[in-house]
């Protein structure tokens, strides 16, 4: 089962189906084209960007970190991580992403 940030971000058009979303991917199954935003498994970066279809692999299914945000394309998913690094910001005066997602 994945580990989902509370709360999650996600893009609008995605919010009605959230729950169903949510279910779906911690059964393992993969909606085609949908992207999850994860804190980053590299000490060195703050998050990553992958696509659903990834989540076949159990291996990287069973290893995936901290589940941030969801979007339905590529560029959702980068438009999710510019607006949780603006959110960041606006917060923290900093860019400490991951410390602003881990303790919020």
């Amino acid at each position: 089962m994945l580990t989902w940030r509370e709360p999650l971000y996600i893009e609008d058009q995605l919010k009605k189906r959230e729950k169903r979303l949510k279910k779906r991917l911690n059964d393992g199954k993969a909606d085609v084209g949908h992207y999850l935003i994860t804190l980053s498994q590299n000490p060195n970066d703050n998050l990553d960007i992958i696509s659903t279809s990834y989540l076949k692999q159990r291996t990287l299914y069973n290893m995936l970190p901290t589940v941030v945000g969801i979007a339905a394309s590529k560029t959702g998913a980068i438009k999710l991580v510019r607006l949780i690094a603006e959110d960041c910001l606006a917060k923290t005066k900093g860019l400490d992403i991951r410390a602003f997602l881990t303790e919020e």
